[in-house]
């Protein structure tokens, strides 16, 4: 004899000799009693549905004799629904199922479940929708209820829908440092009453460095160690369920140029093997040890004037020709700025001896060319005038 108590059936078998000739009944006897539809004379079975749950003894008879204990019982549980499922709704779970098998069920209770947390039910006879959950995975057992016992658990696994926080907004930046940044935004609210925390970053583009490992409990937050010369994107999150969409500074921000070379920046290479450049030439630059395939900022000095930029291979260096500017006469250095590859600024400088040009000029070292090419005109008018001064004067003669 088989019970399938998912299905609240019964499989009776039987075996008969093989010289019987007998009509043989077969039933189930217990708070009420369910007969196999027909008798055998050999060996066979039959099977009951919708079996109420309860314990039954297996009797036969032969040929509408009294019934005899078959020596076998049945125990029938209370078939569990079927068909459940389990829709995902925003902190909630939309529950339904098809009935249970078994007669006499009276209603089912659907309970989600999560690891280590509390139950949340709910109860209908064909579906339910469970709230106030939060997001995480949840075990949805539903149960077919009857006056006596109730069946167990037909379960599925499912997470409700995320709460998506609004951006973070009032964001705003500020120079802090030489190469820092600080960075401030206005708090989130969620519906749900899920707790927020957030993540704020600069980048050249978009993401780039955070400031924290871990999202934290916090409305301000710096970053240092930025390389100078570049326009950073200023980002902030909010971090609920899910992370927000990306609030961001309405302009970018700036971190001038050192004003001078820094001290220890170490040499760059380039293409003069020796030679004095002269104003208006182009020459390549070469560095190593910044960050791969980030960007170099490329400015001559004395007072830094930008000459371009270049990208750093996937080996830490880079190379790039730039042009001379004209005007740009006597001692000067070139500056590459830009991310070491321990993520802190990093320096290189060329220092250079640069020759006028086609048009000539005199020597520049930092102070600007008009100023000097006037203060360079004035010391020859005043030579001049002192050149004539000291000249004995002729005497005027007549004809």
């Amino acid at each position: 004899m088989t019970v399938d108590g998912q299905a609240a059936t019964v499989t009776i078998a039987w075996t008969l000799p093989d010289e019987n000739t007998a009509a043989v009944g077969f039933r189930l006897n217990g708070d009420t009693t369910i007969e196999c539809a027909e008798t055998a004379t050999a060996s066979g079975s039959c099977q009951l549905t919708e079996v109420p749950p309860g314990s039954y003894a297996v009797e036969y008879r032969e040929d509408e004799g009294s019934w005899t204990d078959a020596d076998a019982d049945a125990d029938v549980p209370v078939a569990p629904p079927v068909a459940v499922t389990a829709t995902p709704t925003l902190h909630g779970l939309t529950v339904a199922w098809g009935p249970s098998p078994s007669p006499g069920v009276t209603g089912y209770v659907a309970t989600a479940t999560p690891v280590g947390g509390e139950p949340v039910s709910c109860q209908s006879t064909t579906g339910c929708a469970l709230t106030g959950l939060t997001y995480r995975e949840y075990t949805v057992s539903v149960v077919a209820k009857t006056a006596g016992p109730e069946s167990e658990g037909a379960t599925v696994a499912a997470t409700p829908l995320p709460e998506t926080p609004p951006a973070p907004t009032g964001v705003t930046a500020k120079l802090s440092g030489p190469n820092a940044i600080t960075i401030s935004w206005k708090p989130v609210t969620s519906a749900l009453g899920v707790p927020i925390k957030y993540m704020g970053g600069i980048g050249a583009e978009n993401w780039g460095t955070g400031c924290w490992d871990e999202p934290r409990d916090a409305l301000t937050c710096t970053v240092d160690d930025l390389p100078a010369g570049t326009a950073y994107t200023i980002t902030a999150y909010a971090i609920g369920d899910v992370m927000s969409e990306p609030g961001r500074a309405a302009a970018k921000l700036t971190i001038p140029l050192p004003s001078s070379i820094p001290d220890g920046a170490p040499p760059m290479r380039s293409d003069l093997d020796g030679a004095d450049p002269a104003a208006g030439d182009s020459i390549t630059i070469s560095g190593t040890g910044y960050q791969p395939y980030s960007t170099v900022l490329l400015a001559i000095y004395s007072e830094p004037v930008t000459l371009g930029s270049a990208t750093v291979e996937d080996d830490g260096t880079f190379s790039a020709t730039v042009k001379l500017p004209d005007g740009y006469v006597g001692e000067h250095s070139l500056l590459a700025s830009g991310t070491g590859l321990d993520g802190k600024p990093r320096y290189m400088q060329l220092a250079l001896t640069i020759a006028a040009g086609g048009g000539g000029g005199l020597p520049v070292t930092g102070t600007p060319v008009a100023l000097l090419l006037a203060l360079g005109a004035g010391l020859v008018l005043g030579g001049g005038g002192l050149l004539t001064a000291s000249r004995p004067r002729r005497a005027l003669t007549t004809a």
